[in-house]
């Protein structure tokens, strides 16, 4: 991500959106699409100071980016479950 991704990101240095509250960021070992937790030291602070903060959630399989994959955890869809609650 880093290579392919973050040097086409706008605005320079890339930040939070404004409009995000909490940004949680959960990343599999094996998967490589995704931002691992580097994205902590890429982003810079929306003015509400929200950064992404990071927790490895392993999916253990051969193709580990499917959101299935990552919902079988409850640490990735406990806060997806609030979120969709106050919907």
């Amino acid at each position: 991500m880093g290579a392919l991704v973050l040097q086409r990101l706008v605005p320079r240095p890339p930040r939070t959106p404004p409009g995000v509250e909490s940004w949680l960021n959960f990343w599999d070992r094996d998967d490589i699409v995704v931002a691992r937790p580097r994205v902590e030291r890429w982003m810079e602070p929306n003015a509400a100071g929200v950064v992404p903060v990071t927790e490895r959630a392993d999916t253990n399989g051969l193709w580990t980016h499917t959101a299935t994959k990552y919902l079988a955890h409850r640490a990735v869809a406990g806060p997806v479950a609030e979120i969709l609650k106050k919907l």
